[in-house]
C-alpha cells in the first residue's frame, strides 16, 4: 500500500496568503502558503479574533482580525469571492502597528449568484463591527476583484441618501439608502482591475457562435487561430490592429447576446409572479395555477465558455509590460480558455447582470473612483498577465482624491517575482503601503515627533517621488537647482522633467522611506538612505544588500521649497560596470 499521500487537483478558494503553523498542517506537510513559500509569517504577539456578522439584510458572513496591541487603524481585505482571511501582507502590517481584518463575503468559492450590490451589506457588517471595536480609522485594500467591490463600496457608502441605489441591475429591489454604510477612511487597491464585468468582457472569447456548444467557433475571430496570427508559445502571437479592433467589437456583442438572455429569463420570471400576484389566482384552475408558478419560480443558468481569451495574453506587445505569455487561470491561454470552471462560467441571470456584465455592472472602479475622495493608493504589479498597466494608471487618473499615489511592484498577479526570492515583491509591496499608511494614519507605538517645516517637505517630495506624482514639482522654486552624477547640475523644473523622463527610461527607483536619516543645518537638510528598484532590463537591487543603492542628497529650503537638491548616488545601481569592483564582490555593502 502506498504511503504517499495522494495529491490535490482541484480548486480552492485559498488564493492569497501567509504560512500556517505546524498545527494548522496536515502531519507530514511543510506549513506553506497557497505557493509553497514559509517567509510570510505573523509577528509574535500576534492575537487572531475569528468573527462571525450578520449583515443588515440577515445574510452571515466572517473573517479575522489580526492585532497585537492597542492599534487605532485597521486595513480590510475583502473579495467577492476569494478568501482574503489570511491575505499576504497581514504580516507586514501587523508588524508596523496596524491591524487588519481578513474577510470572506457570503459568496466565499461560489459566486454563482454573486450580486454586488448585496456585498455591500457584508462590508457595512465588517466596518461597523470594527468601529465598535473602538478603531478610529478604517481603511478599504481592495486587492485583484476586491478592488471594484471596495470601490463601489465607497462610492455608495459617501452618497447621501436617497442617493443610493435601490435596485440591482436585474431590476429586484435593494435599497442600499436603508442599510448603514459607515464610509471608509482610505481606499488601496492592489493589482485591481477595472472591474470584473471590465475583465470578464476583455477576456470573454467573441469566436463562440452558439451557447450552447463550448466548442463552436467563427474560426475569423478566434484568437487562437494560427490565420490571425496565434503562435504557439513561447513565440508571441501578433495580432493586426484591424483584427484586435474587429475582436473587441465582437467581444461587445458577445455580452450584450449574453445580457438579453439574462433579461429574458428574468423578465418571464417576474410576469408570472405577477399573476401569481392577482387577486384571482386562487380561482384559476389548480393545474393552472402550478404551470404558472413553475414559469415564475424556474430559472436557467447561464454557461458562459472561453473566458481566457484576451489578446494581451499572447501579443505582449499589447500595453507592454514586464508580464510573460501567461494567464490567471494557467501558464498556456489556450488551454486555460478551453478548461472548466473559468471566470463567470456558471452564473444565474442576477449575478451575471450584476457581478460580470461588463456593460450591467455597477462595480465598475472607473465609474466609482471618481466619487472617491478618501485618500487613495494605487499600486499597479506590473508583470501581471491579467491586469495591465494601464488599468492601474486610468484609476489614478480618474481617481476623486486629491491625495492619491501610483505606485510599480514587478510581480505576477499575486505578487510573486520569476526568480528568487520570490516573495521579495511581496515585501515591496508591503513597504510601500506601510510608508503610505504612516504618512497618513497613526501606527501602534510612540508617537513620533513632529517634524520641522523644512524636513516635512524634503519627506513630502521623496513621497511624491517615489509615487510618481506630478505634482512633486510643486514643492519646488522655479528656478531650482539639481545634480545628479553624469547628469550634471541643471536649473528649473523644465530641465527637472527632461532629467526624470530620462531617469525613469533606464531604471525604477524607490527610497526606504521608513530608514531614512534627516539632519537639519539652517536652511540645508542632508538625507542619507537606500534605494531599491529594478533596471528596464529587470534586473533588481536592493541598498545595504547590493553593491548599488546607498544615497545621500543636500536639499536647500527656501521660503518652504526646495531651491537645491544635490543627489549623490553610483547610478550603477544594478552593478553592471563590473571592472570598477576593484575590491570585489564578496564584502558587506
Amino acid at each position: 500500500m502506498s504511503q504517499t499521500p495522494p495529491t490535490f487537483a482541484g480548486r480552492s478558494t485559498f488564493l492569497h496568503g501567509f504560512a500556517r503553523r505546524d498545527d494548522e498542517t496536515a502531519p507530514g506537510i511543510q506549513p506553506s502558503t497557497w505557493w509553497g513559500s514559509t517567509d510570510l509569517v505573523l509577528p509574535e504577539g500576534t492575537n487572531e479574533t475569528i468573527v462571525r456578522l450578520q449583515a443588515a439584510d440577515g445574510a452571515h458572513s466572517r473573517g479575522i482580525l489580526y492585532r497585537r496591541g492597542p492599534e487605532t487603524t485597521v486595513v480590510v481585505f475583502n473579495h467577492p469571492r476569494a478568501d482574503f482571511s489570511c491575505h499576504y501582507l497581514i504580516p507586514s502590517l501587523v508588524a508596523a502597528g496596524y491591524a487588519a481584518f481578513g474577510g470572506q463575503g457570503r459568496n466565499l468559492g461560489n459566486d454563482i449568484d454573486c450580486v454586488h450590490e448585496y456585498l455591500l451589506a457584508d462590508l457595512a457588517a465588517q466596518i461597523g463591527y470594527l468601529r465598535r471595536q473602538g478603531f478610529e480609522k478604517v481603511l478599504l485594500c481592495g486587492n485583484s476583484g476586491g478592488g471594484s467591490l471596495s470601490t463601489f463600496y465607497q462610492a455608495q457608502a459617501t452618497t447621501k441618501p436617497p442617493g443610493r441605489l435601490t435596485a440591482t441591475p436585474a431590476g429586484d429591489p435593494y435599497d442600499l439608502n436603508t442599510i448603514d454604510l459607515p464610509p471608509a477612511d482610505g481606499l488601496i487597491l492592489l493589482a485591481a482591475h477595472i472591474g470584473e464585468g471590465a475583465f470578464a468582457l476583455d477576456n470573454l472569447d467573441p469566436s463562440v457562435i452558439d451557447e450552447n456548444d463550448p466548442l463552436s467557433c467563427d474560426p475569423t475571430l478566434d484568437m487562437y487561430n494560427p490565420a490571425n496570427g496565434y503562435r504557439r508559445p513561447p513565440e508571441v502571437s501578433s495580432y493586426s490592429p484591424e483584427f484586435v479592433e474587429r475582436y473587441r467589437a465582437a467581444q461587445r456583442a458577445r455580452v450584450t447576446r449574453l445580457d438579453a438572455v439574462a433579461r429574458q429569463d428574468i423578465a418571464r420570471r417576474r410576469r408570472y409572479r405577477e399573476l401569481m400576484a392577482r387577486w384571482d389566482f386562487r380561482d384559476r384552475p389548480l393545474d393552472e395555477q402550478l404551470h404558472i408558478t413553475r414559469l415564475a419560480t424556474t430559472s436557467r443558468y447561464l454557461t458562459i465558455a472561453r473566458v481566457a481569451a484576451n489578446p494581451s495574453y499572447t501579443d505582449l506587445s499589447i500595453d507592454r509590460s514586464h508580464r510573460t505569455i501567461s494567464t490567471l487561470l494557467g501558464p498556456d491561454p489556450h488551454t486555460a480558455n478551453y478548461k472548466l470552471g473559468g471566470f463567470a462560467s456558471v452564473m444565474t441571470p442576477e449575478g451575471w447582470l450584476s457581478t460580470w456584465s461588463g456593460q450591467a455592472t455597477r462595480a465598475s472602479v472607473l465609474a466609482n473612483i471618481t466619487n472617491v475622495t478618501e485618500p487613495t493608493l494605487v499600486i499597479s504589479f506590473d508583470a501581471d498577465a491579467g491586469i495591465l498597466p494601464h488599468e492601474a494608471r486610468s484609476i489614478f487618473d480618474r481617481a476623486g482624491a486629491e491625495d492619491r499615489e501610483l505606485g510599480h511592484v514587478d510581480a505576477n498577479h499575486y505578487g510573486l517575482a520569476r526568480t528568487e526570492p520570490r516573495e521579495a515583491p511581496i515585501v515591496e509591496a508591503g513597504n510601500l503601503i506601510v510608508r503610505w499608511l504612516k504618512a497618513r494614519f497613526p501606527a501602534a507605538g510612540a508617537p513620533e515627533t513632529a517634524d520641522s517645516p523644512n524636513v516635512a517637505v524634503v519627506k513630502e517630495y521623496f513621497r511624491r517621488g517615489d509615487a510618481r506624482s506630478a505634482d512633486v514639482l510643486d514643492l519646488f522654486t522655479e528656478d531650482v537647482e539639481f545634480f545628479f552624477p553624469k547628469h550634471g547640475v541643471g536649473h528649473g523644473k523644465a530641465e527637472f522633467i527632461a532629467f526624470a523622463a530620462g531617469l525613469r527610461d533606464s531604471v525604477y527607483v524607490l527610497h526606504d522611506q521608513e530608514t531614512m536619516t534627516f539632519l537639519e543645518n539652517g536652511s540645508r537638510v542632508v538625507v542619507e538612505g537606500t534605494t531599491y528598484g529594478h533596471d528596464s532590463e529587470g534586473s533588481k537591487w536592493q541598498g545595504a544588500v547590493t553593491p548599488g543603492g546607498r544615497f545621500c542628497s543636500v536639499f536647500e529650503i527656501r521660503d518652504g521649497l526646495i531651491a537645491r537638491n544635490y543627489i549623490y548616488a553610483d547610478p550603477d545601481y544594478t552593478s553592471r560596470h563590473a571592472e570598477g569592483f576593484r575590491w570585489g564582490l564578496d564584502r558587506q555593502w
